[in-house]
């Protein structure tokens, strides 16, 4: 056991890397804003002890993959919003395991390791003033629990940054594997899917699509291959799985959902049942002051006298959101239109436009609708 420790904040996972070379153990906070810890060792190196990637920050979460000597990670370390890419060398130690399975020598000081822990405990928002987060007294009780190990933990080696996130760009996720490095980030409110080729460091843009669809990667598990896998959503379309050529930047659709016609007399049904037909469905963009609206409705039921339906959650807002239900397309088929409104204040966009909407300064003209 790495430690012990009672906490109903967080949960704990335990996975293989898809090279199944190494284990982590990867701590998830369960409250906002997501913390998270990994911890790791060779899949080998079964009577040795888990060694930490990078101490838990409150605030800060990061993602970490295996490719050859390298670990690839995906983290929010320096601000608490902005993601990036950064490569870890592996040292020889951690990859050769002896012959009698004993635990690797993993010993090294490391003088960085509880100061990282006291410092950027304050997160700056966009505007003119910082909030300070609420802390859990279990940073506390990890503090003095990392300090006993801190003799014997391992601090892996300065890390190379490979992708950083620029004022117009935002990173989603990533996937590494033998011979990729592949991207999902969003530039000026688009989804898009770049790859890096590892060996000779080559971008290429494989996919920028309109800004109301979806990008989602697939669990793609073979560690060896050219393909990735990733699920295109879309408010008028079925959902479809596309299968991505990294070598050749050639793209197919592997799979495609099928729906029935929701409209279909019941009577008869077997045979009265049709197939879902998407050019009958259709959607657009359209600024409403300066608020972007997505509107998706069926082109042959529309009509100046159709309603709108204002989809929303709020803050929380997503272009998950935007995924095709055929509970809608019910509803377009009686001459709805359904409306997406992309406010500021919404996750749609970047983290520029979710925190502008959430507005300190908004609050602040509020205040004083409290004061007696």
């Amino acid at each position: 056991m790495i430690y012990e420790e009672t906490n109903s904040e967080f949960e704990v996972s335990v996975e293989s890397t898809d090279s199944f070379e190494y284990v982590f153990i990867k701590i998830n906070s369960l409250f906002r804003p997501l913390t998270t810890e990994t911890w790791f060792k060779h899949s080998k190196n079964e009577e040795g002890d888990f060694s930490l990637v990078s101490p838990m920050r409150y605030g800060a979460s990061y993602n970490v993959k295996h490719s050859g000597s390298f670990f690839y990670k995906m983290t929010n370390e320096e601000d608490g919003i902005n993601y990036k890419i950064t490569k870890i060398p592996l040292p020889s130690k951690f990859m050769m395991i002896d012959d009698s399975n004993e635990s690797s020598n993993i010993k090294k000081e490391n003088e960085n390791h509880l100061e990282k822990l006291k410092d950027n405990l304050m997160m700056l928002l966009p505007g003119d003033k910082s909030i300070e987060l609420p802390q859990s007294e279990f940073f506390d009780n990890r503090e003095n629990a990392l300090e006993i190990r801190s003799k014997s933990d391992l601090q892996l080696l300065q890390p190379e940054e490979i992708v950083k996130t620029k004022f117009d760009a935002k990173i989603l996720d990533f996937y590494v594997n033998q011979h990729y490095l592949c991207l999902l980030e969003e530039r000026n409110g688009v989804e898009q899917l770049r790859t890096m080729t590892l060996k000779n460091k080559r971008w290429h843009t494989d996919a920028q699509l309109d800004d109301y669809y979806h990008i989602s990667l697939e669990d793609n598990m073979t560690y060896n291959t050219q393909y990735l896998r990733y699920r295109l959503s879309t408010p008028h379309l079925p959902d479809r799985i596309n299968e991505h050529n990294m070598g050749t930047h050639k793209t197919n659709t592997i799979h495609l959902d099928h729906y029935t016609n929701p409209r279909s007399p019941s009577s008869r049904r077997e045979e009265s049942m049709g197939e879902f037909s998407p050019e009958n469905y259709q959607t657009e963009k359209i600024m409403v002051g300066d608020c972007p609206v997505v509107l998706s409705y069926n082109v042959n039921a529309y009509n100046e006298n159709s309603p709108f339906l204002l989809h929303t959650l709020g803050s929380q807002s997503s272009k998950q959101d935007l995924a095709f239900d055929i509970g809608k397309a019910s509803m377009m088929d009686r001459g709805i239109v359904y409306a997406y409104p992309m406010v500021r204040g919404t996750k749609y966009f970047d983290d520029d436009w979710y925190l502008s909407g959430l507005g300190l300064k908004r609050i602040e003209r509020m205040s004083f609708l409290y004061e007696f």
